[in-house]
């Protein structure tokens, strides 16, 4: 019969071999699962970083809206608010008076909106909620909502009557 230790001295290869590689394997699955989780955490710093930056820089005309004097400088007479909420605004008819500056101003009450008056070259929105105009001609110009606000976007549409 042979002796324990002679049994031992030829398992200890084997049993040496299943040691090592489970160190290894287990020490190689901890370092793939700092670098997942460090890749996780880039990816998401990147994707938080894009967010914010596509979020930010928007610009408030702060000169225009505290003093009333347009970037032309212009100074408005008079102020014309126009409200808009889902679908509709809250006047089917706006009068202005010929000659006569005048700021207009977006006001969103519900929804996102915006308001483009072609005839007197106006677009308002999110980005620029006012700006001062002077009508240089009499007529009826056509208001429609500039921002595709839902089912009832077509529908959202008022005038502006400039008067001699």
């Amino acid at each position: 019969m042979s002796s324990p230790i002679i049994q031992n001295r030829n398992a200890l290869p084997f049993h040496f071999w299943v040691m090592m590689t489970t160190r290894i394997v287990t020490k190689n699955l901890r370092l793939r699962r700092i670098t997942l989780k460090k890749a996780i955490a880039f990816a998401l710093s990147c994707m938080l970083l894009l967010v914010l930056s596509a979020c930010g820089g928007g610009k408030n005309d702060v000169s225009t809206a505290s003093s009333g004097v347009s970037d032309t400088g212009v100074t408005p007479s008079e102020e014309l608010i126009i409200k808009a909420k889902n679908f509709a605004f809250d006047k089917q008819e706006y009068h202005l008076k010929k000659g006569v500056p005048i700021k207009i101003t977006l006001k969103n009450e519900d929804g996102i909106h915006g308001v483009l008056i072609p005839g007197l070259e106006l677009n308002l929105d999110n980005n620029q909620k006012s700006q001062v105009v002077t009508p240089d001609k009499a007529g009826t110009f056509e208001i429609s909502c500039s921002v595709m606000c839902g089912a009832g976007h077509s529908n959202m549409l008022a005038k502006v009557i400039v008067d001699e």
